[in-house]
C-alpha cells in the first residue's frame, strides 16, 4: 500500500505541475492574440519593419503574403519554401522566417509545431545577424515549451489510465 501511495503522490505532483504549465501557456497565447496585426498574424510594427528589409519585394513574396492573408496557408508555405531556396539573400531570409511562422500559425489547420521549431532553428543558424532573430528565438522557446508540455501530458494520461486500471476498492476484492 505504501508504494501505491508514493506513486499516487508522484502522479498528483506531476498533474499539478502540468496544470500550472498549461495555465501559463494559455495566458501567454492570450496576450499574443490581443496584439493588433496587419493581416499576417504578426504585430503591425514587426510586419512593417520586416517589409522594410527589402524595398522591392518580388511578386512571389507578395503572392505568398496574399495567400497567407486569405487563409491559404499550404499555398503560402509552398511559395515561401520556393523563395527560401531560390530568392536573393534578403528574400531567402524573410521567406525562411515566414515558412516557420506559417507552420506554427494558430489558424493553420495543418500546423506542425515540430517542423516549425526545426525551421526556426534553421533560420537562427543561417541568419544570425537578422533583425528577426530575437522573434525567432522567442518562437523556439515557446514551441519547445509547448512540445515538452504535450509529451508531459501524454505521460500523465498514461499514468491516469494505469490508476484507473488498478482496482483499489476493498469491496470488489470480496
Amino acid at each position: 500500500m505504501l508504494s501505491i501511495r508514493g506513486g499516487l503522490k508522484t502522479l498528483y505532483l506531476r498533474f499539478i505541475i502540468a496544470g500550472f504549465i498549461a495555465i501559463s501557456l494559455v495566458s501567454c497565447a492570450t496576450t499574443q492574440e490581443d496584439k493588433k496585426t496587419s493581416g499576417t498574424g504578426r504585430p503591425a510594427n514587426d510586419y512593417n519593419q520586416t517589409r522594410a528589409i527589402s524595398q522591392d519585394w518580388p511578386v512571389s513574396l507578395e503572392s505568398a503574403a496574399l495567400q497567407f492573408r486569405n487563409g491559404k496557408y499550404s499555398e503560402a508555405l509552398m511559395v515561401y519554401r520556393k523563395v527560401a531556396r531560390n530568392g536573393n539573400t534578403t528574400e531567402r531570409e524573410f521567406a525562411q522566417y515566414q515558412t516557420a511562422f506559417t507552420l506554427s500559425y494558430f489558424k493553420n489547420s495543418h500546423r506542425d509545431y515540430q517542423e516549425a521549431l526545426t525551421e526556426f532553428q534553421i533560420f537562427v543558424k543561417r541568419y544570425p545577424e537578422s533583425k528577426l532573430k530575437a522573434e525567432a528565438l522567442n518562437w523556439i522557446s515557446i514551441l519547445q515549451t509547448h512540445l515538452n508540455q504535450k509529451n508531459e501530458n501524454q505521460k500523465l494520461k498514461a499514468d491516469i489510465q494505469k490508476l484507473v486500471d488498478i482496482d483499489l476498492s476493498p469491496d470488489k476484492k470480496k
